[in-house]
């Protein structure tokens, strides 16, 4: 399909905020997901860096247009439900993500706290954007692995 996601809650700093710590485990889980299930060649672009991209797909904007929070779910959710994404592994991480983005603790995942953790130490190291994206997905590509392939009977 190979089509552009536009990342732009990334960019910059926002109002009296450094960079540090903007890119957490809600970002490269996203990116992951869409590489992952909707489309494996898909390209993420920083909004404000190199030339504006006008077919690009916004997500995780507070805008109409692309993928953001709905209601009480956050991104990730938005996404999974939105391209009917039904693997188990994937509902478990749409938690995990939940949690640690909105930190409402909805789902009792504290496994999302940990990757923010890392992620936002490699931040406080100065590590790129995009080597952060690069990083995250590995980790969660790693924690997908990690999980059951079938929820726990009950």
């Amino acid at each position: 399909m190979k089509s552009v996601f536009k990342i732009v809650n990334i960019v910059g700093p926002v109002k009296g905020e450094s960079s540090v710590g903007k890119i957490r485990v809600a970002f490269p889980s996203r990116a992951w997901l869409i590489r992952r299930f909707i489309d494996g060649e898909a390209r993420f672009a920083f909004e404000g860096r190199g030339p504006k991209l006008a077919d690009a797909v916004p997500f995780d904007t507070f805008q109409s247009e692309g993928f953001s929070h709905r209601g009480e779910d956050c991104t990730f959710e938005t996404l999974r439900k939105e391209f009917s994404i039904q693997d188990p592994r994937v509902a478990a991480l749409a938690g995990i993500v939940h949690d640690a983005d909105l930190g409402d603790g909805k789902f009792a995942r504290p496994e999302g706290i940990g990757l923010d953790r890392v992620l936002i130490g490699w931040a406080q190291q100065g590590v790129s954007d995009e080597e952060l994206m690069r990083r995250g997905m590995e980790l969660i590509e790693g924690l997908y692995h990690s999980l059951r392939k079938t929820p726990p009977s009950q």
